[in-house]
């Protein structure tokens, strides 16, 4: 009796907060602070020796920038020509609120990069992709920019969880969700010889641009620091 008593105890606080998460969820989409996309070009194309072409989501559009240049495919580059010393072209492929999905949509005018980046998960996540779809698209936005010799690099999944627009128990539901679709890419890149890049930054207010949900500047430098050193240390003949 008294299991049968809190197994339903269980799935009526499951509910209760079920449902706050879903009050919540109408409230953030209501109320967040809508950012445009940055201003600036997306395209440098010079007949360079390397190229990269970056595939994402609204950070890789901009969104909590003002211009393109600060942004994180920037810093990622910035980071690549001092240690390198080498020039590159590149290309952002990107448009906020985008799904992987929609990437299949994008056309690039670099054709087989030396690297593609690809950063995607937060809307498939808040949009509750599943796993096996988004893990379907993640492979074609891979097929689609790559070529036999591009090397493919992954993002993680941000940590939504700890986003500051996002409240518990919604932040709870999110976070799970986040985790089960970054395990995709983890085993996708395992799959496919990608390489995955692991973030564990926190996305504290210093690194928020002031809707609490994407990165500002700085939150661009750390992460794109991190993108480049992973790719440093993959080092290859071709980079």
């Amino acid at each position: 009796m008294f299991e049968l008593i809190g197994l339903v105890s269980t799935v009526l606080c499951c509910l209760l907060l079920l449902s706050i998460a879903i009050c919540q969820g109408v409230h953030v989409k209501r109320s967040a602070l809508r950012l445009p996309e940055a201003s600036g070009k997306r395209l440098q194309a010079r007949g360079s020796d390397f190229s990269i072409v970056h595939v994402g989501e609204s950070p890789v559009a901009g969104v909590g920038v003002a211009e393109i240049r600060q942004g994180l495919t920037h810093q990622v580059i910035r980071n690549l020509t001092q240690d390198r010393g080498v020039e590159f072209d590149w290309e952002i492929l990107a448009k906020n609120g985008a799904r992987v999905f929609d990437s299949l949509t994008f056309e690039a005018t670099i054709k087989e990069p030396d690297l593609l980046i690809i950063s995607f998960g937060v809307n498939d996540t808040t949009r509750f992709t599943s796993g096996s779809e988004f893990n379907k698209h993640v492979q074609a936005c891979g097929h689609r920019f790559a070529s036999d010799n591009t090397k493919v690099f992954i993002t993680s999944i941000p940590k939504i969880n700890r986003f500051p627009l996002i409240p518990a128990p919604l932040s709870w539901l999110l976070g799970a969700k986040a985790y089960l679709l970054d395990r995709q890419l983890q085993k996708l890149c395992r799959q496919k010889g990608w390489t995955y890049i692991h973030s564990d930054t926190n996305p504290d207010a210093s690194l928020m641009a002031e809707d609490g949900y994407h990165p500002n500047e700085s939150g661009c430098q750390v992460w794109g620091g991190i993108i480049a050193d992973k790719i440093i240390d993959t080092r290859s003949d071709r980079v």
